[in-house]
């Protein structure tokens, strides 16, 4: 009976513990947590060079030890966000001074999501987008301390946005009036976890009105933007817009103007990159701010807008919408002037004409293998020409890191990181199956590892790299 009581009175204690420890916990730095908690910061974006490695809260043994965290800024207090979750927690401080982090929401884990963007607007929590197990989404969900819950908060439409691949890099607005994505993704109601399903990323740049909660399409990024616009490439998310690096040149795309710069000041460009693989960054007007956690110590650099040329190149192309009337009398229009043509030139519909023309498009679609039909996706795309380039190299087999690096998730958890890989190899592998029935083997196949067992290497299968080859040429035209 006494060991009985003293197992249950074990049991209760440790619960209690475990509890206290998901509820509130001591952070490992003051001086920075003291010094980001300003209201001069207000709705900054913390951005983590290296996610993998750190963590805001030190969860150690808890569940949640290897959730990104999202860090952002208010002058009521700092915010902690576990990615993919609903958990929060808020800075508090006690009578002596420290700095702690409490669990602020009631909220159970979903996974609902996932590679969504945290902001605040109006000293208020806000999450967007992201992906849960069946679909992405364009919900917008602000979090109500008062109830401990997230609610959703009502849009004019819903666009499925991610700031993670394949989704697109999002700004929001210093004055929280506003807030910018650089793409959406469209398709299949972009429905996950089924085969053979199209994601396609529009490269149009939309707007949020955060008074109105109205999307506005602003238009089509210009071709060479786009180019350069991708989730991976992204340095710093300032007030004057978003800092990007093309591998060597540094381009600001101003968001408040509209307008697209490149970094022209090489000792500026030396300096910011070398000072970029800190801990963690965010800026303030002109000032970007560089953290060591470790040292405590926090430097900082000037990024004038005199150092920036404005390239010239628009950021977007507007498009022209017509009212349905005006597509019906243009619609009327062409054709009468088809009639018009046709009376004119005395031109009679015959049944040998009627069968030449039938034969004329016969032809052409036997001229082509692949007509008109975009296999792969960007993103599929990108693994199969790194495991063409490494598989030319006297049979060079493509390590998990590589695969990691190119599907952009090599700053992720290492579940999201195996997820990701499986669901693009599954992809490309029933695509290929649909187009090249004979073919019994997978396109993209694995094996262990001959230096780690513990990890894999992916390869193309040899007898099919010829026809991939040709598949991925076709997209290009």
């Amino acid at each position: 009976m006494k060991r009985s009581l003293l197992t249950y009175f074990f049991i209760l204690t440790s619960s209690i513990f475990i509890q206290a420890q998901d509820t509130a916990y001591k952070l490992p730095n003051q001086s920075f947590y003291a010094f980001l908690w300003n209201p001069r910061f207000e709705g900054s974006l913390i951005t983590v060079q290296q996610p993998q490695a750190f963590r805001f809260i030190d969860f150690k043994a808890s569940k949640w030890k290897n959730y990104p965290q999202q860090l952002v800024v208010t002058g009521k207090r700092l915010y902690v966000h576990l990615l993919g979750s609903g958990i929060v927690y808020g800075s508090m401080m006690d009578d002596a001074g420290t700095i702690f982090m409490k669990r602020l929401d009631s909220t159970e884990h979903f996974g609902y999501n996932i590679n969504s963007f945290t902001f605040t607007a109006q000293n208020k929590l806000y999450n967007l987008g992201g992906y849960g197990m069946w679909r992405w989404n364009g919900q917008l969900r602000v979090f109500q301390e008062a109830t401990q819950q997230w609610e959703i908060e009502p849009l004019s439409e819903e666009l499925a946005v991610s700031n993670s691949l394949p989704g697109a890099p999002i700004w929001a607005s210093s004055d929280d009036k506003r807030l910018i994505s650089l793409g959406y993704l469209k398709g299949n109601e972009a429905l996950q976890g089924k085969d053979n399903q199209t994601i396609s990323l529009e490269s149009e740049l939309v707007e949020l009105d955060l008074k109105l909660f109205k999307w506005t399409n602003k238009g089509k990024l210009s071709p060479q933007v786009s180019k350069w616009l991708k989730p991976e490439l992204l340095l710093l998310s300032m007030e004057s817009g978003l800092l990007f690096s093309n591998f060597g040149p540094i381009y600001l795309l101003d968001l408040v103007n509209f307008k697209s710069k490149e970094l022209v000041n090489s000792d500026i460009q030396n300096m910011l990159m070398r000072k970029l693989y800190t801990a963690v960054t965010w800026n303030k007007g002109e000032m970007v701010y560089f953290a060591r956690l470790h040292s405590g110590l926090i430097d900082s650099l000037q990024l004038k807008s005199s150092y920036f040329r404005e390239t010239g190149e628009p950021v977007f192309v507007q498009q022209y919408y017509f009212s349905p009337l005006k597509i019906i009398l243009a619609a009327l229009f062409l054709f009468g002037i088809y009639l018009i043509i046709r009376l004119r030139k005395g031109w009679i519909f015959t049944g040998k004409n009627s069968n030449k023309n039938e034969q004329n498009k016969a032809d052409t679609c036997l001229s082509s293998p692949y007509p008109g039909i975009e296999v792969f996706n960007a993103v599929e795309q990108s693994l199969l020409h790194l495991l063409i380039a490494n598989g030319a190299q006297m049979g060079k087999r493509t390590g998990t890191d590589e695969v990691n690096r190119i599907l952009g998730v090599a700053q992720k958890s290492l579940d999201m990181q195996k997820r990701k890989r499986s669901d693009v190899i599954r992809s490309i592998n029933a695509k290929y199956k649909l187009i090249q029935p004979m073919t019994t083997l997978p396109l993209v196949d694995r094996v262990k590892s001959d230096l780690d067992a513990r990890l894999y290497e992916y390869f193309l299968l040899e007898d099919e790299i010829e026809k991939i080859q040709t598949i991925l040429n076709e997209q290009k035209k």
